[in-house]
């Protein structure tokens, strides 16, 4: 599972990726919380994994932290599939693009973001960018 500050922030700012949550968390979900709205950094970060429904703290500071296996399940049933869609993503973007990606969640985030959203994850402003 990918807890790097670059996988916190895309999932933090991929905010209808958030909105699937709402604040309220699965069983088996990751999900990290900030004692500050302060920028990522790793001295305000807690990374929990969730054993309860809800979180007791609430959705201001909360954030799922998709696995690889729910962001693919997020495009089940895609025209495309799974595999399908790595490979068509990766075509139309170059593989350049996910040179800079050092995790298959990244990519994975990167491709449902894409096939679902319309954006793409800008790594000089850090933001999710429509297309």
């Amino acid at each position: 599972m990918d807890i790097s500050v670059l996988y916190l922030d895309m999932c933090v700012k991929a905010k209808e990726i958030q909105k699937i949550r709402n604040g309220y968390f699965q069983w088996s979900d990751f999900h990290c919380f900030r004692k500050t709205i302060n920028e990522i950094n790793p001295e305000n970060l807690d990374i929990t994994w969730q054993k309860s429904k809800k979180v007791e703290y609430g959705p201001l500071y909360t954030w799922w932290i998709p696995t690889q296996s729910q962001l693919q399940g997020l495009l089940q049933g895609s025209p495309l599939g799974n595999i399908r869609n790595l490979t068509h993503v990766m075509e139309v973007r170059g593989e350049d693009f996910y040179d800079k990606f050092t995790s298959m969640e990244q990519i994975w985030l990167s491709i449902v973001m894409d096939s679902m959203h319309d954006k793409i994850w800008n790594f000089e402003t850090k933001k999710w960018e429509l297309i």
